[in-house]
């Protein structure tokens, strides 16, 4: 092997894997983070129709700031609304973080009343995420927990 032939070996063994090329879907720009914390436990975010019902809800912990260690739950529930005033409301689970103050992905297997407000085409169709206590102890501040837009599948 020559010097130049050795050089050129030794510079593609070391140089990083080349960038997959795929394209990447944008994010959606309606739906953006959700901060939940002591003080604003609940937050409701506005869902476009489906065209099919999801059976599966994948929220992320984004970040958590929990200095006191408290433990808490997310909850997830779905409310439509018709435009005749008809109104459906249904749990669709909750998410535990163990320990308290670790981030993550977690997936909820959605059941059959809440995949059925889902499938609604018309109509207002909502998901509402709350913080709660899962001990006897209230939440309290500081308290922030942080979620990336809910994914759907």
């Amino acid at each position: 092997m020559t010097r130049a032939t050795g050089l050129v070996a030794f510079t593609l063994a070391c140089s990083p894997p080349v960038a997959d090329t795929k394209p990447v879907e944008p994010p959606d720009p309606t739906m953006h983070a959700t901060v939940l914390t002591a003080s604003a436990p609940r937050q409701e975010l506005v869902l476009p129709a489906f065209s099919t019902a999801p059976t599966t809800l994948a929220l992320t912990i984004t970040a958590i700031e929990n200095p006191a260690g408290l433990a808490f739950s997310v909850s997830a529930s779905a409310t439509w609304r018709g435009g005749d005033g008809a109104i459906a409301e249904a749990d669709l689970g909750n998410i535990t973080p163990f320990p308290a103050d670790r981030p993550g992905m977690f997936l909820v297997s959605l059941p059959e009343p809440g995949r059925a407000i889902l499938g609604h085409t018309e109509g207002r169709l909502t998901v509402i995420l709350s913080l709660q206590a899962i001990a006897e102890r209230p939440l309290v501040e500081p308290l922030k927990v942080t979620l990336a837009a809910p994914r759907w599948r």
